[in-house]
C-alpha cells in the first residue's frame, strides 16, 4: 500500500513538475516577447530622438543662415545709409558754396551800384562845376 501511495505521489509530483515546466516555458516566452517589445520601444524612442535631433540641427542651420542673411542686409542698409548721408552732406556743402557765391555776387553788385552812384554823383558835380 505504501508503495502504491508512493507511486501515486511520484506520479502526482511528475505531473506537477511537467505543469511547472510548461508554466516556466510560457513565462519564458512571455518574458522574451516583453523584452522584444521593450527593445522595439527603446529603438523607436532612439529613432525619434535621432529624428528630433536632426530636425533641431536643420532648424538651427536654417536660423543661422537667416541670421547671416539679415546681418548682410543690415550691413548693406548701413552702407546705403552712409552713402545717402555723404550725398546729403555733399549737397549741403554745394548749397553753402552756392550761397557764398550768391553772397559774393550780391556784394559785387552792391559795390557796382555804389560805384555807379559815386560816378553819377561825380558826374553831376562835374556838370554843376562846368555850368558855373
Amino acid at each position: 500500500e505504501s508503495l502504491a501511495a508512493a507511486e501515486g505521489w511520484l506520479a502526482a509530483a511528475e505531473e506537477e513538475a511537467h505543469r511547472l515546466r510548461g508554466a516556466l516555458e510560457d513565462a519564458t516566452r512571455q518574458l522574451a516577447a516583453e523584452e522584444g517589445a521593450a527593445a522595439a520601444a527603446t529603438a523607436m524612442v532612439e529613432a525619434e530622438s535621432i529624428v528630433a535631433e536632426a530636425e533641431a540641427e536643420s532648424l538651427l542651420v536654417a536660423l543661422r543662415a537667416e541670421a547671416s542673411e539679415l546681418a548682410v542686409a543690415r550691413e548693406e542698409a548701413e552702407v546705403g545709409l552712409a552713402r545717402e548721408r555723404e550725398r546729403a552732406d555733399s549737397a549741403m556743402c554745394r548749397a553753402a558754396e552756392a550761397d557764398a557765391v550768391a553772397g559774393a555776387a550780391e556784394a559785387r553788385a552792391s559795390a557796382a551800384e555804389a560805384v555807379v552812384a559815386a560816378t553819377e554823383t561825380a558826374l553831376a558835380s562835374a556838370e554843376a562845376a562846368a555850368a558855373e
